[in-house]
């Protein structure tokens, strides 16, 4: 009697209808097979992947696997987890993924304060936090997806560009960690930041994983993914070519630019306390006026210099306007 045939699918529960191309239904039910049998193992392999496209210390013993390059690729996994998910299983695949990644990445924040327990659950509970803007960006996308099928990942940009945005607003605002932000050695494919900020990079990079994802999905025939290709080869031509427009030759380069940076040194108590933030804008303007006798190209100072958010306070950010103004010195500091 000859052995029977068994289908590793079938006791899985149907999930949503894929949108119909010319895939062939073997490699289409092998490439989303996640999709019917959920795995934690995607989305926690893009957090994985997230977190190694940002720099890691020179000294870490792993890093030399630490590349901007593989957020190209990061994406594609939770993209084959979300297929066939619903909201709310979108949003869990999400925030694994989110969860992974920030906590990977923001690991020193617990280092660096001394690692004692209430830090180190401090740094969990802030990945945690991160988290939910992933969860969020996979839960709509997972809806878009059971809607209009794998076309709904070209939304994707939008969607993760969006939660972005949110995830900046607010006392609780989060920049650091936007995905653009790790495409910053690629100089001359990064140029558009100019006219988009951040977002545009990051928008670009999702894009692009979107594109590979549209190629790996085919198998047969070739001019299947011809589209994909192209709009592939297109992603990375039009930046270069437009870097290539805007960054000025090396001949046009001014042979050295004299900084002068501005370090405070002021103590937790003396900047956060009672006064902290006249007495922080006193040192600082005193040594801004110092540092421009020199005739600097460039004031910098410390990340949080002031004891005060510059966007969302203006009486701080016209008095640091007027500095600059007076001493018509280019200035760069943080926002708080």
């Amino acid at each position: 009697m000859p052995p029977a045939v068994v289908d590793p699918f079938a006791s899985c529960p149907e999930s949503m209808p894929l949108a119909r191309s010319a895939v062939p239904p073997i490699a289409e039910r092998a490439l989303f097979a996640r999709d019917r049998c959920p795995s934690w193992g995607l989305p926690l392999l893009t957090g994985i992947l997230l977190a190694l496209a940002f720099p890691a210390h020179p000294g870490h013993p792993l890093a030399f696997l630490f590349n901007p390059a593989w957020a190209w690729v990061a994406l594609l996994p939770l993209f084959i987890a979300l297929s066939g998910a619903g909201f709310k299983q979108g949003f869990r695949r999400g925030w694994s993924a989110g969860f992974l990644f920030n906590l990977l990445a923001l690991y020193w924040v617990a280092y660096t304060q001394g690692g004692g327990p209430a830090v180190v659950a401090g740094t969990f509970l802030l990945a945690a936090y991160l988290g939910l803007y992933t969860g969020l960006f996979a839960a709509a996308q997972s809806l878009l997806l059971r809607r209009w099928g794998i076309g709904a990942l070209f939304l994707a940009p939008l969607l993760w560009t969006g939660q972005e945005y949110l995830l900046s607003l607010g006392e609780l605002g989060f920049t650091w960690m936007l995905l653009g932000h790790s495409q910053a050695p690629f100089t001359h494919l990064i140029q558009h930041a100019a006219s988009t900020g951040v977002y545009g990079i990051s928008a670009w990079v999702v894009l692009v994983d979107v594109l590979l994802f549209a190629l790996i999905r085919v198998s047969t025939p070739l001019r299947s993914r011809l589209p994909a290709l192209g709009g592939l080869l297109l992603a990375f031509l039009l930046p270069y070519l437009h870097a290539t427009s805007v960054i000025p030759s090396a001949d046009a380069l001014r042979p050295e630019i004299r900084v002068a940076l501005v370090q405070p040194n002021l103590k937790m108590e003396e900047k956060w306390g009672a006064g902290g933030l006249e007495r922080s804008f006193a040192i600082l303007e005193e040594l801004s006026q110092q540092a421009a006798e020199q005739r600097p190209d460039l004031l910098v100072w410390p990340e949080t210099a002031l004891p005060c958010y510059l966007r969302i306070r203006p009486h701080c950010r016209e008095r640091v306007a007027q500095l600059v103004d007076a001493l018509q010195v280019p200035l760069l500091t943080g926002a708080s």
